[in-house]
């Protein structure tokens, strides 16, 4: 993506993005402010000159969309692997906790995977053939961080599940397994149409920090999340996939 074809909007929240990071007084942040700073512009001599890309932050609004279509060899094998299981049903799930001060996200985060590796041990979902797991984050109004789970997976289509019992088993196991004092709001459907399957899955790879312009309005939010994010060793997996939904390497190579 040229910066010249950029939008005045994207711009202004890749600068924005930029200038609050580079207040933060972790290095790993400062550099990683740098890049931001240049992602997008044109590099080498004239007439051969590409966009580079600094792919070093999450939170970077320009590789946000470049990292939404590095996933297209996952969109086209989802479609190979419904018409390889005409047997089962797709399923979609959002799985939801209350929402936590913006230190706490990772943390939470932590406590989410875990609690999505002990919910798949429980009936049905315990019999899924595949499955992928997307972990977003988003701001909520009042500032608060509000991390989250999106889950696709294919359920056998002769385990008699119901939409509504769905719901209701998605709610018990999770608030379960979470532990959780109180209802979780989550939202769990089985994917009878072909086209709403292959719909629910591009949904499942946009980019998981939704960085927006309101963010820029709450720069301590912006530092916090970036801390935690930006830690030596410690880069947190966001998106994974297991059993006939995690394609191979050569499907990766061939796409």
């Amino acid at each position: 993506m040229l910066l010249s074809r950029l939008s005045a909007s994207l711009k202004s929240l890749r600068d924005g993005v930029a200038a609050i990071l580079s207040s933060s007084p972790l290095a790993s942040v400062r550099s990683a402010a740098r890049a931001i700073a240049a992602c997008g512009d044109l590099h080498g001599e004239e007439g051969n000159q590409c966009p580079w890309h600094c792919g070093s932050s999450r939170l970077c609004p320009v590789c946000a969309g470049r990292s939404h279509r590095q996933h297209v060899p996952r969109r086209e094998h989802i479609a190979s692997v419904l018409a390889c299981h005409p047997d089962h049903v797709p399923v979609f799930a959002t799985l939801t906790v209350r929402n936590v001060p913006a230190e706490r996200t990772r943390r939470t985060i932590d406590s989410l995977h875990r609690g999505f590796d002990r919910f798949r041990q429980r009936w049905p979902f315990r019999h899924l053939a595949g499955f992928a797991r997307a972990t977003e984050i988003t701001r909520s109004a009042d500032g608060s961080s509000h991390p989250h789970l999106h889950v696709y997976g294919l359920l056998p289509a002769d385990s008699s599940v119901t939409n509504g019992a769905l719901g209701l088993l998605t709610r018990r196991h999770w608030q379960s397994t979470m532990a959780l004092n109180y209802e979780p709001a989550i939202d769990a459907r089985l994917l009878t149409d072909s086209d709403d399957a292959i719909c629910a899955f591009n949904y499942l790879t946009k980019d998981p920090i939704q960085v927006t312009p309101d963010w820029l309005q709450d720069p301590a939010f912006v530092l916090s999340i970036a801390a935690q994010f930006h830690l030596p060793g410690k880069r947190l997996r966001l998106f994974a996939s297991g059993g006939v939904m995690k394609p191979s390497k050569a499907e990766f190579l061939n796409s």
